[in-house]
């Protein structure tokens, strides 16, 4: 169907290529679209991973110290007002057009939505559940890994799942610079 509207509507290849145009580029030089497509997986992977695991890990600290909750996570929501555009090309300027620059844009927009939903997560757990294991002689430590954080797992993995692809399109932004 593509291929045909390109055809009979005589849409220029410039605004959009037929499919058979481009697979004829694809197969003319395979390395260069293989190599291309393992550095933008290599870039999304460390920039969704890193800010996976750091979501979480603030997600759980947050949780656990109200203090550090009011006074950084207003800083984090500011942060996320910056428009990536602005905040990537200062990355590229700082770390170079490298893969770590690249991989730190997409980690950017990666952490957020995974603390987020951690902290939301966490605050899901049934208070009676969490007073029936306080009156078991359950440690914080306890109701946190028994009870709370798998209470969280559902929320956890929609963000994950949303930074997934927020992650790749920070590592395509990246490499736009």
């Amino acid at each position: 169907v593509w291929e045909l509207v390109v055809i009979v509507a005589g849409i220029r290849p410039f605004y959009l290529p037929r499919p058979s145009v481009i697979a004829q580029a694809i197969l003319a030089t395979p390395g260069a679209y293989t190599d291309a497509f393992l550095k933008t997986l290599a870039e999304t992977v460390l920039g969704f991973g890193g800010g996976s695991a750091f979501g979480i890990a603030i997600g759980l600290l947050f949780f656990r110290v109200r203090l550090l909750r009011e006074l950084v996570f207003p800083i984090f929501v500011l942060s996320q007002t910056i428009p990536v555009i602005a905040f990537g090309a200062l990355v590229v300027l700082w770390l170079g057009n490298s893969l770590l620059a690249k991989a730190a844009i997409a980690f950017y927009l990666s952490f957020f939505p995974v603390a987020i939903h951690t902290l939301v997560g966490l605050r899901s757990a049934d208070p009676k559940q969490v007073q029936l294991m306080r009156s078991f002689g359950a440690s914080p430590a306890q109701i946190l890994f028994k009870l709370q954080f798998p209470a969280a797992l559902p929320k956890i993995f929609v963000s994950l799942k949303i930074a997934a692809s927020i992650g790749l399109l920070g590592a395509i932004v990246g490499e736009w610079f």
